[in-house]
């Protein structure tokens, strides 16, 4: 095994120290002890830097999940205010009159995520000024030029950046006078509006995709109107265009037909953000919204609303349904927004393994709130009408393999940004390097010939983390895939296929009747009360567990027979009565969605703030 990488742990203590907020190492002080803002400021790859200094890293606030429910309702709330606030500015500024939902389903997604980063950041620094002694912190003059994302597709990078962060932080300590700022020349790297960000996928061209993607396009211009509409539903291709011959429409896939994407530049912006605040980070994030609210939202909304009447989607649509468009697609999302005004129906589908089971998921609160109906992979919910299980949309069935006659043991990972970026009940920030630990110590626990068969699945986007230098210093001997080859390859050629976390890997593992591990710390993926029930089933018959230690014990236990176990009563039972729960498979994914669809438009609308 490797050498440990020692790691100095997060506490805050009473001297003096200046505070570092980011990794960026042109504003940390040359010799003075240093206050490290939270982890994001450690990059691996540069330890031998920061190991070298006296340092400590404070103790992040939602280390204690109590802290993060409390802040979770705090922000839901506030969100609500907010948006109400920011419609009304909105339609005053633009000098049109739309209602809560129509605002909600355009703007929604990133006014709540805009809200949730800028408290996290906002609670750091008031647990700096509570717990901590700093003599300074050094701002950077770059911090003071303000990035304006085209779009929310692209804020995500903004988000991440250590500029941007460094600027957050720096207009953020203009309210905390307790902490001084020193001003030094310098970059932040992050000074110019990105580029418009692609609203659709980027395909490869295979000759089959070019051709479908030639009919959808001539396809899209012969739609009629008072139809069916599918974008983005999370479906295969080919259920995609089964799901429109049921209705008796042209088949097409919407995804692959070419958009606009609206253009323009971000012109001075001297308007506020009606309403009143009501304690000081409510003031503060109204300073900021006018700010940094992405251009097609105020100043290019015109553009955004001409590109959409240009675009081939129909006008009046009967139904939308999407289960993937109405985040990240603000082409799509100004449409049905329009749609819906116009008194077309939106449906959601559920489009992760996490949505009906974690204890915090505000991306399925959004979800929910603004669509008519929620189709799920299998759950439903008393209190909610709208949810409504049609399966997993994906529409996998078993591989029919032999498991043990297959070498390998696959672990699937994941990672999230390295700093707060959506209040979920997943590993944040920091607590991440936790979650590596467990990956670490279920591959110390497991006996020698099984880590020799060992294939580490890492997560295809790293954020910052460097996986794969973090394994290799620690388990230099473990093969490591980086997220290039086909996960459905790699399940399909799994012995054990092992899951680290809640999410849709295990969902689709199960589907494919794969011999399945799972592990994951339940005080950071926490399951909502309604859900815990489904996921005893898993724990009682040894699939789910909660430690690395007892999941690596239960590998070794089945690893050579794992079909038998798989076989047994016990386990068939579990998974049978948690797929029916959670993770249905369906006869026929597209009849069961069309039924569901067809009850929809025929079943009276749910009312919707106006």
């Amino acid at each position: 095994m490797g050498a440990v990488t020692p790691r100095i742990a997060r506490i805050g203590l009473r001297m003096r120290r200046v505070l570092v907020t980011t990794a960026l190492e042109s504003s940390w002080p040359d010799e003075e002890p240093v206050l490290f803002l939270g982890e994001w400021c450690r990059r691996f790859s540069r330890r031998d830097r920061w190991s070298n200094l006296d340092h400590e890293v404070l103790t992040y606030h939602w280390d204690d999940r109590f802290v993060f429910a409390k802040d979770f309702r705090y922000v839901s709330r506030l969100y609500e205010r907010i948006l109400v606030d920011l419609a009304y500015t909105l339609n005053r500024l633009l000098l049109v009159d739309h209602g809560i939902r129509y605002w909600r389903i355009l703007i929604g997604p990133w006014l709540r995520q805009f809200i949730e980063i800028l408290c996290d950041r906002w609670r750091s620094i008031e647990c700096v000024v509570d717990r901590a002694e700093v003599s300074y912190t050094i701002v950077l003059d770059g911090s003071q030029s303000v990035v304006v994302p085209m779009d929310i597709a692209g804020f995500i990078p903004l988000y991440s950046s250590e500029g941007w962060n460094h600027g957050v932080y720096a207009a953020i300590l203009e309210h905390f006078p307790q902490v001084e700022c020193r001003h030094r020349r310098g970059e932040t790297s992050a000074t110019s509006m990105p580029p418009p960000a692609p609203l659709r996928p980027s395909w490869k061209r295979e000759p089959r995709v070019a051709a479908l993607a030639a009919w959808s396009q001539a396809a899209a211009r012969q739609v009629c109107e008072n139809g069916v509409v599918l974008v983005a539903p999370y479906m295969s291709w080919s259920d995609e265009l089964a799901v429109h011959l049921r209705f008796r429409q042209v088949p097409l896939i919407w995804d692959l037909v070419p958009q606009a994407t609206p253009i323009g530049e971000s012109r001075t912006r001297e308007w506020s953000l009606s309403g009143h605040p009501t304690d000081p980070f409510d003031q503060f994030l109204r300073e900021m919204i006018p700010v940094h609210i992405p251009f097609v939202y105020s100043d290019g909304y015109p553009e955004l609303m001409a590109t959409v009447d240009e675009s081939l989607w129909p006008k009046k649509p009967r139904l939308i349904f999407t289960s993937n468009a109405h985040i990240g697609n603000d082409l799509f999302k100004a449409w049905a927004a329009q749609c819906v005004e116009d008194g077309s129906q939106l449906v959601v589908g559920q489009h992760g393994g996490m949505f009906g089971n974690l204890k915090f998921c505000s991306h399925e609160d959004h979800d929910r709130a603004i669509s008519d109906a929620y189709l799920t992979w299998g759950w439903t919910d008393p209190n909610d009408a709208r949810a409504k299980p049609v399966g997993q949309l994906f529409g996998l069935k078993p591989l029919t393999l032999a498991h043990n006659s297959q070498e390998r043991a696959v672990l699937v990972t994941v990672t999230f940004p390295q700093q707060a970026y959506r209040e979920m009940s997943v590993p944040i920030a920091g607590q991440w390097l936790d979650y590596l630990e467990d990956q670490f110590k279920f591959v110390e626990a497991l006996p020698e010939h099984i880590r020799s068969a060992l294939l580490v699945r890492l997560f295809p986007h790293d954020n910052g983390w460097e996986q794969v230098e973090r394994w290799q210093c620690r388990w230099p001997e473990i093969e490591l895939d980086p997220g290039d080859q086909s996960i459905h390859n790699l399940i399909a050629k799994s012995r054990v296929y092992i899951v680290s976390y809640n999410g849709t890997p295990f969902h689709e593992s199960l589907a494919l009747g794969v011999p399945t591990i799972m592990y994951w710390n339940p005080e950071h993926f926490e399951l909502r009360d309604a859900a815990a029930p489904s996921f005893s089933h898993l724990e009682r018959a040894g699939i789910l567990h909660y430690s690395p230690v007892s999941a690596a014990k239960k590998v070794a236990e089945i690893w050579d027979d794992p079909d038998g176990w798989w076989a047994s009563t016990q386990v068939l039972s579990a998974v049978s009565r948690f797929s029916e729960e959670q993770n249905q498979s369906p006869d026929s994914i597209v009849d069961r969605v069309a039924e569901t669809l067809r009850e929809i438009m025929d079943a009276p609308k749910p009312g919707f703030d106006t």
